[in-house]
């Protein structure tokens, strides 16, 4: 069943070597990511539909969920840029859409953000395409609720920490997209009446 390959999956992620290449190699092509994506497209709710010590093992949606949260966490922590594997990650990101489980999606594009904006937020440099359209669904997630707009809370707080780190032309050149989401936020927010 897909929930059990991708709970093995997860499994191996989280005891390999975070190497780039490693992860290019393996992973950019696998069918996993294909599988997981079609798994939270269509899966129903992230609870797993087993019940504690069933055979069944866990629901392939959460599955998925568990797997490509390893997979960003895996990927964030290289060495070097896995360029292959955050092209599918970023496409795979971009095709999915909020359906019933908005605050999942919204957890996932943060976790992206939080372990990539080392790769992408530094001096010198300027935001790719992909880059940009993760920063944008990131924004777009306070569009969808509170609950939604509370995941990207962390994304936009580490976001602002390591531009502000990076130097003074970087958090300049995110000012911009930093004052849209603390907009964003602040009408999202749901004041006691």
């Amino acid at each position: 069943p897909p929930g059990m390959r991708l709970a093995a999956a997860t499994q191996w992620l989280l005891v390999c070597d975070a190497r780039a290449d490693l992860l290019d190699s393996l992973l950019a092509g696998s069918p996993l990511l294909p599988l997981a994506h079609g798994q939270l497209q269509h899966g129903g709710s992230v609870a797993s539909n087993a019940s504690p010590g069933s055979l069944r093992g866990p629901s392939s949606d959460a599955a998925a969920l568990e797997f490509l949260e390893a997979v960003l966490e895996k990927s964030g922590s290289a060495s070097k840029c896995p360029e292959a594997l955050l092209s599918v990650l970023l496409q795979l990101l971009a095709s999915l859409q909020p359906g019933d489980a908005p605050v999942r999606l919204c957890n996932l594009v943060a976790s992206a953000a939080l372990a990539w904006q080392r790769f992408f937020v530094t001096p010198g440099s300027s935001p790719v395409p992909g880059w940009v359209a993760l920063l944008e669904a990131l924004l777009s997630c306070a569009t969808w609720g509170h609950a939604a707009a509370a995941a990207t809370m962390r994304a936009w707080l580490g976001l602002s920490s390591h531009a502000s780190k990076s130097g003074p032309s970087v958090l300049e050149a995110y000012a911009t997209v930093l004052s849209k989401a603390a907009r964003s936020l602040r009408s999202a927010s749901v004041f006691p009446a």
